[in-house]
């Protein structure tokens, strides 16, 4: 089987890791084959993912949760950066 999936193309760092080390580590944990086209600029980027419904379903699943763990990075970092003035008052209420 195959099948598609879009992903936010500012996450790609995080998804493929240092050296390939998170996309290596999808692929094993899920037993899926999965490839990004890197060949287009887009705010997102397809993902190919080839095996059983199964392993689809698992790489597709660790996917969103790099995804999602790469953006709740992203907005500390905005917050850290950007809102720290905010987060000060904050902190002395």
């Amino acid at each position: 089987e195959m099948a598609t999936f879009l992903v936010p193309s500012a996450a790609l760092p995080a998804l493929i890791g240092s050296k390939g080390n998170r996309i290596k580590d999808i692929n094993h944990t899920s037993g899926a084959s999965v490839r990004f086209d890197t060949t287009q600029t887009k705010a997102t980027t397809t993902t190919y993912i080839r095996g059983s419904l199964q392993q689809i379903h698992t790489a597709i699943a660790l996917l969103k949760m790099a995804v999602l763990h790469s953006e709740a990075v992203f907005r500390l970092q905005g917050l850290l950066t950007n809102g720290f003035k905010k987060f000060r008052i904050f902190r002395e209420i």
